[in-house]
């Protein structure tokens, strides 16, 4: 009786065992598979959520275009860009260099085919065509509003001009090229790495100072000529 007793205890203990080593066999597999698992998932990617916008050109003037032909002067632009670099209009950067301040606007009002290219820090351009010809006849019924003409992506290089003088407002302050101020009187103050061979105002020769002076109101033209034959015009409107 004492030798089955001993023995159903040996069969108990060695299914027991059995029992311990099956469940750890279990276990191990249960991780090696959820290893396998998580080793197999697909890749995360973070999607881009940058909603910065592409530069643009806007016409804020109210003039009337012959598709992209406008008979009168004095078409002010508009460059808006979430990182603006430059702008050029045929070739010739509105910014100064040395400044941190970004030209946002010009007015064109001489006559002529301009092209408006503006690049943000991101290597983006728009660009804009148009003419301003002062023998193109527009009615109101046949003619197309400043804001139906619009900018378009650009993708190609920028060919600038060679960079002339570099000519700033010094009184009053901020005007910029192409701007519109009421003042006393306007100084701009003219510099360039080159010589400095002539200076005029309203096709007037100034002495070469360095600096120029307009007293009168009304719409003014500087242009700044270097030795190289490089040249710089800024055109302001004084309504004092």
């Amino acid at each position: 009786m004492k030798h089955v007793k001993n023995t159903v205890i040996v069969i108990l203990f060695v299914v027991f065992c059995v029992l311990i080593v099956y469940g750890l066999k279990t276990w191990n597999n249960d991780g090696k598979k959820k290893v396998a698992a998580n080793a197999n998932q697909p890749a995360t990617t973070v999607q881009n959520t940058d909603k910065t916008t592409a530069p643009t050109i806007t016409i804020t003037s109210n003039n009337l275009f012959n598709e992209n032909n406008v008979t009168n002067g004095d078409v002010s632009v508009a460059f808006k860009a979430s990182d603006l670099k430059d702008a050029f209009v045929n070739g010739t950067s509105l910014n100064d260099p040395q400044s941190q301040e970004k030209v946002t606007e010009a007015l064109l009002s001489n006559p002529g085919s301009y092209e408006i290219i503006v690049e943000d820090n991101n290597g983006s351009k728009a660009v804009l065509r148009f003419s301003i010809d002062p023998n193109v006849v527009i009615s109101e019924e046949g003619g197309k509003k400043a804001s139906d003409i619009k900018s378009e992506p650009y993708t190609g290089e920028v060919a600038q001009v060679q960079q002339g003088p570099t000519i700033t407002a010094q009184t009053p302050a901020g005007l910029i090229n192409g701007g519109t101020v009421s003042s006393e009187f306007v100084t701009l103050a003219y510099s360039s790495p080159e010589q400095i061979t002539s200076v005029t105002l309203d096709g007037e020769a100034m002495e070469v100072i360095g600096t120029v002076t307009s007293y009168m109101s009304g719409k003014h033209t500087v242009v700044v000529t270097d030795s190289k034959g490089a040249s710089s015009t800024f055109t302001f409107t004084n309504n004092y």
